[in-house]
């Protein structure tokens, strides 16, 4: 092993730290916010701030307001939402804080690849590490946004792996068994982590065996297993619980492909792109120019790694090149997984894998790879650097367009408007970006059909009827205008027509959503009287009283408080809110009150029997803000 001073280890991880900040926050700002970026965050927001609704078995339960969710798809956990919650209860919700959070995940990697290579080879290899990492474009692209999502699952194979390493060497139970509870708690962020399991199990069993044996005592592997059960159970419960979800799921994506040499094809293109390609640069913000194209460098380094770990015997080297290529193998089981982040999930372990044997190398295969890695920062670089300026130019494309940005602004301006979504790329973008205050309905995959279900054109009917609708059509897919379409049969069928209010470019205007209401000709809109003071008469035909809470209320001192007052005075009915917890600041956050209803979170007191003609409303909010008092007449 070779040693080097300290000071350089210190100057390699500051220009690693350096390099990555670099590559990624000069357009951290500039990109809009994709959909399945936001996949967890409105639901970290809930966790955050508390929610109105409450949140059932077996998808979890709710404590305080707060939910404990146990599943969000039938294949991802929710790990993700309860680790971002942290930093929105401090920073609050919006992109950077969400990225900020990606970056420092991001560098818990690079810190965990550079442990495992130093104990393993020596400083030199941890340098080599970093700079493979570095130089993976796809890989950081996709750490920094947090698409996926792989950050969790890399990380904590990673810990699995440390701890492994470190027992390998000691021993002792405790080790042991913090690489067991690593590697389950991977899974509560998406079942794709069986992939890296199923392939670092048969790798250990190939290149550890007798060292595991020597080093284990009987009784770990059944403790292990009951505590990697233990550590799932949120999970198998919900697999118990609806099995029709995630066994349905498990039957739709996992089959034996027909025509396999297309698939193995496909798998190698997309592998070839991960090394040398610019997918995600296209996906996200646009082209890149004929002149940016990569060279095979990175795939050279990742075969002369995969050389020199079978040359030099380098055993953990091999069991790293095992999982990622046991990644890539499983993928092939499931012919509709083979997206970019899905094979990311190779990464970094083939990095640490290559970095550690190449160092165990001769010096010829040292200094070939020094020339390839060179080579590959180089193209790295103009990557990283065409990166931001086209973020800055287009602000996003696809769904991570910044139209949805003008949506936001569009509704902070007409705040008692409500969104509807039958476009994919909208709605979870929308929430995270207004706070939370946006809470869009969906009915993107039940409009996919044509005709509709009957439950669903039940939904759409409903919604069409109501006035405050805000229906939102993006124009990224053609697929999109033909669902508004069928929403639009729909609406003629009630003597509906649309009307355009709105629309909502993206930063170079090649991408918009358009904005539309319907009409209601066979009956009058809701007349609403807005208030300017939280005590006014009401007419005797009022029909609903409402307001919005903007803030959060978290201190069990705190109340609202509703009188309903007769003609003398007298107080006929309360209904008071009392606040222990912090509410999700969304469309639920607007109350609503009648004669004879009442919101579910408020406790209403009878006093005197009578129909009300004056309100008085209190509140004792020191962070939060009573809101858009309206009335409603017929």
């Amino acid at each position: 092993m070779v040693r080097s001073p300290r000071w350089v280890e210190f100057a390699i991880i500051a220009a690693a730290l350096v390099a990555l900040l670099t590559a990624t926050l000069p357009w951290i700002n500039d990109l809009g916010l994709e959909y399945d970026e936001a996949h967890f965050l409105p639901l970290a927001q809930k966790i955050a701030f508390g929610a109105e609704e409450k949140l059932g078995l077996p998808w979890g339960y709710t404590i305080q307001h707060r939910p404990i969710p146990f599943v969000t798809m039938p294949y991802v956990g929710t790990l993700d939402a309860f680790l971002y919650a942290i930093p929105y209860r401090i920073f609050g919700t919006s992109p950077l804080v969400s990225r900020s959070t990606n970056l420092l995940l991001a560098i818990a990697i690079f810190a965990i690849a550079y442990w495992i290579a130093r104990r393993e080879a020596g400083p030199w290899a941890a340098a080599l590490t970093l700079g493979l990492i570095l130089c993976d474009v796809e890989l950081i692209l996709h750490s920094s946004t947090g698409f996926g999502p792989i950050l969790l699952q890399q990380l904590l194979a990673l810990a699995a792996i440390a701890a492994l390493q470190q027992w390998w060497r000691t021993g002792g139970p405790t080790l042991f068994f913090l690489a067991v509870a690593f590697l389950a708690f991977a899974f509560h962020e998406k079942l794709t982590f069986i992939w890296i399991l199923g392939s670092l199990a048969p790798a250990i069993l190939l290149f550890r065996a007798k060292l595991t044996w020597r080093q284990a005592k009987w009784w770990y592997f059944p403790v292990g297993l009951l505590l990697a059960i233990l550590i799932v159970s949120p999970i198998l419960y919900f697999a118990y619980a609806v099995p029709e979800v995630i066994l349905g799921f498990g039957k739709a994506n996992t089959r034996i492909p027909t025509d396999f040499p297309k698939l193995l094809a496909d798998r190698w293109h997309v592998f070839d792109l991960m090394l040398r390609g610019n997918w995600t640069m296209e996906f996200t913000v646009g082209p890149a120019p004929d002149t940016l194209k990569r060279s095979p460098a990175l795939i050279s380094l990742f075969f002369t790694g995969l050389l020199a770990s079978i040359f030099t015997r380098q055993r953990l080297s091999l069991i790293l090149y095992t999982t990622a290529i046991g990644v890539w193998l499983w993928n092939l089981a499931f012919p509709d997984a083979g997206r970019m982040h899905h094979l990311l999930l190779m990464a970094p372990l083939w990095q640490l894998g290559a970095a550690i044997a190449i160092c165990s190398s001769a010096t010829p295969v040292r200094i070939l790879s020094g020339i390839l890695l060179l080579w590959s920062g180089y193209d790295a670089t103009r990557c990283y650097m065409q990166y931001a300026k086209q973020a800055h130019q287009t602000g996003g494309v696809n769904h991570y367009s910044d139209m949805t940005t003008r949506a936001k602004e569009w509704f902070d301006t007409n705040p008692n408007l409500e969104a509807v979504g039958t476009s994919w790329g909208v709605v979870r973008a929308l929430n995270i970006l207004s706070q939370g205050r946006i809470d869009t309905v969906e009915h993107y995959f039940d409009t996919l059909t044509d005709p509709v279900s009957p439950e669903t054109t039940r939904h759409l009917t409903d919604l069409i009827a109501k006035d405050r609708q805000v229906w939102l059509v993006s124009s990224v897919m053609p697929a999109y205008e033909q669902q508004w379409q069928r929403v639009l049969g729909l609406a003629k069928t009630l003597n509906k027509t649309a009307h355009k209010v709105a629309e909502f470019p993206s930063r170079d205007g090649r991408q918009h959503i358009s904005a539309y209401r319907f009409d209601q000709p066979q009956k009058q809109p809701d007349r609403w009287l807005g208030q300017t003071a939280k005590e006014f008469p009401l007419d005797p035909a009022w029909q609903i009283l409402r307001f919005r809470l903007d803030g959060v209320a978290d201190r069990q001192s705190e109340n609202i408080t509703i009188q309903w007052l007769d003609s003398q005075g007298q107080i006929l009915w309360t209904d008071t809110r009392p606040f222990e917890w912090t509410p999700h600041i969304h469309q639920n956050s607007t109350f609503e009150f009648g004669p004879t209803f009442w919101p579910r979170s408020f406790i209403r007191t009878r006093s005197l029997s009578g129909s009300a003609t004056r309100v008085k409303i209190e509140s004792t909010l020191a962070s939060a803000k009573i809101n858009y008092i309206e009335v409603g007449m017929p």
